[in-house]
């Protein structure tokens, strides 16, 4: 009787599931008519070391626990590959949409099963890495037995702890259950599963996490840098007032040596004392973004400004790269970036003109050209203008590129202009009405849209097209115009001290900029903090010849160019201590082959 593995068709039904590099599907075999898992990634024929034969290997290794998934087949075929493992019913984080938050008798039942998965796990020295409400499924529809899933980011930890050589922030895992060290580094060990594991049954007991809301609003490092700040705030006792064995479990956690095996016998012992008290337990109250202040769909509240009024208008650069309000019953818990605070982020208000307000996705939007005084010497010639009628200028009808005020405007030589486009920005939802001493006409408005509307540069050119301008401001402000972010900034009465000489420094009424190096400025900051660089569209990327993309289908990159894999570190290819990498083809040969048949 042959040992060799037998060739398995599958068929590719519904999308069930998707993460960082894979799409999961519920398949039949063909043959048997087994309902499985089918897990499907991107990855060239020219990458040795996969994800999928890594997870493989590890479930092979780990086989044999009621808690540890079973694995049928795996597979490559051109440009994909294809792992069968058992099908579940759904994740916890599925049952917490449906069932918010779960019962204690409930948590306390997946807590101890989940210790046993790690007491599993960890006598076989492999780190999971990636605990979290997603990567538990229940195994059927009603049913309280669960099973721990997705070990891709397994690995087997070494004993020493190399001094990283540039501290870089991020979170090895997923954000919000990852541990304190996770922030940091990525050679994670037993006491940082303990720890993912301690949030996700507070989640479960909650409903939420006191940073689950910073979790997902604001850009990609901020987030990152919140959750930790908000962590380091939070010790076990203060985290799970309620039922204090999670919040033991937490503290047990961080103070556990990285080469200390867990005492899973104490551990399960104290969830095993724990009984339900029948109090209620509170959830962590929300926070509130801007973003969320108004749902994008409701109706415009009062407008805080209107076009025509002349006022002072100043970016507010740390609002526009957090994104976030206090809460509105008073809460201050968000901790706010210190390096935002400094000098270098301060801007001076502007005066100008509202041009423009619109009510657009939940904010106020506003439109607006400078006011500057002429400077001898330092007006450019070349900058659209429009003159605004002084108490000593010959007006006169035909002169119709110069506006003027109600009431009159009180100074000489002041003009409103754009610089490359008239700049826009959003209004905070707490910013006042604003009441100004000037406006100007409705004709005015028309007047300084048809005559400060570029004709040429950033507004009028395609993105590719301006990138590659020879003037660097274009190049800027047409990566301004397609910016995400969002530009908040304050708007202020205009007083009657003007441009003359005195006390008031925060009024800037010599631009010939704007706003322009500020925005760009904010917006450069905002794509690093998202993890893409503001000027690599004028730059581009070298491409590199040995680079995988080239074994792709083309018609496959839209959706997979963010999905597909490189060659799997060393750390993910996980045999048992003392063996060689024959090791991991002997467990991917004990596995039937995929031979995928599309539905």
């Amino acid at each position: 009787m042959s040992n060799d593995p037998r060739t398995v068709t599958i068929i590719k039904g519904a999308q069930i599931g998707s993460g960082s590099f894979s799409i999961v599907y519920k398949a039949t075999e063909q043959d048997t008519g087994r309902v499985v898992a089918l897990k499907k990634g991107r990855v060239s024929l020219r990458v040795n070391r996969t994800l999928f034969q890594h997870e493989a290997a590890v479930l092979q290794t780990l086989r044999g626990h009621p808690t540890i998934p079973d694995v049928f087949a795996y597979g490559r075929v051109e440009h994909f590959e294809l792992l069968s493992i058992q099908y579940f019913d759904r994740c916890l984080d599925d049952l917490m949409s449906e069932t918010s938050p779960l019962s204690v008798t409930y948590v306390l039942r997946i807590a101890n099963q989940l210790l046993s998965s790690l007491e599993h796990l960890h006598a076989h020295n492999v780190v999971h890495r990636d605990v979290k409400p997603s990567n538990v499924m229940v195994k059927a529809c009603g049913s309280w037995d669960i099973v721990l899933i997705d070990f891709g980011l397994a690995y087997r930890p070494s004993q020493v702890r190399e001094p990283p050589t540039e501290k870089q922030l991020g979170a090895f895992g997923t954000l919000p259950y990852a541990s304190l060290y996770a922030h940091e580094r990525s050679d994670l060990s037993y006491g940082d599963d303990l720890e993912s594991l301690a949030y996700t049954l507070i989640y479960l007991l909650k409903g939420n996490l006191p940073w689950s809301y910073f979790s997902k609003h604001g850009t990609t490092r901020g987030c990152i840098r919140q959750v930790w700040e908000q962590k380091k705030r939070y010790d076990g006792q203060r985290l799970s007032t309620e039922i204090p064995v999670f919040g033991m479990l937490l503290d047990y956690a961080r103070s556990l040596p990285r080469d200390v095996s867990p005492d899973y016998a104490a551990l399960q012992k104290m969830f095993k004392q724990c009984t339900p008290n029948g109090g209620s337990i509170r959830p962590w109250k929300a926070q509130i973004a801007l973003n969320d202040i108004y749902p994008w769909d409701s109706p415009a509240p009062p407008a805080p400004i209107e076009q025509g009024q002349i006022v002072l208008i100043q970016l507010l650069s740390a609002v526009s790269l957090e994104g976030y309000a206090e809460s509105s019953d008073g809460d201050l818990s968000f901790i706010h970036d210190p390096s935002l605070k400094t000098s270098e982020w301060q801007s001076l208000a502007i005066p100008a003109v509202v041009t423009r307000v619109s009510w657009e996705n939940g904010v106020y939007r506003f439109t607006a050209v400078a006011i500057a005084q002429w400077k001898e010497g330092c007006h450019p010639a070349t900058m659209p203008s429009v003159p605004i009628v002084g108490p000593h200028s010959q007006y006169n009808d035909s002169q119709s590129t110069q506006i003027s005020t109600q009431p009159a405007w009180p100074w000489d030589n002041m003009f409103c202009y754009a610089f490359k486009h008239p700049a826009r920005f959003c209004c905070l939802p707490s910013q006042p009405k604003t009441q100004s001493k000037w406006r100007v006409s409705e004709v005015d408005v028309n007047l300084l849209k048809k005559h400060l509307s570029p004709r040429t540069g950033p507004a009028t050119l395609e993105l590719y097209d301006a990138v590659k301008h020879p003037d660097i401001d274009i190049q800027n402000a047409a990566l301004l115009l397609h910016s995400a972010a969002r530009l908040y900034a304050s708007i202020s009465p205009l007083n009657s001290d003007g441009p003359r000489v005195s006390n008031d420094s925060s009024v800037n009424w010599y631009s010939y900029r704007a706003w322009h190096d500020e925005c760009v400025k904010v917006a450069r900051r905002f794509a690093y903090d998202n993890g893409y660089y503001w000027d690599f569209l004028i730059h581009g990327v070298p491409r590199d010849d040995n680079e995988l993309d080239d074994s792709y289908h083309a018609r496959d990159h839209s959706l997979w160019c963010y999905l597909r894999q490189q060659e799997r570190d060393d750390t993910l290819t996980i045999s048992p201590p003392g063996t060689g990498p024959s090791v991991l083809a002997s467990l991917l040969d004990s596995l039937d082959r995929i031979n995928l048949l599309e539905n």
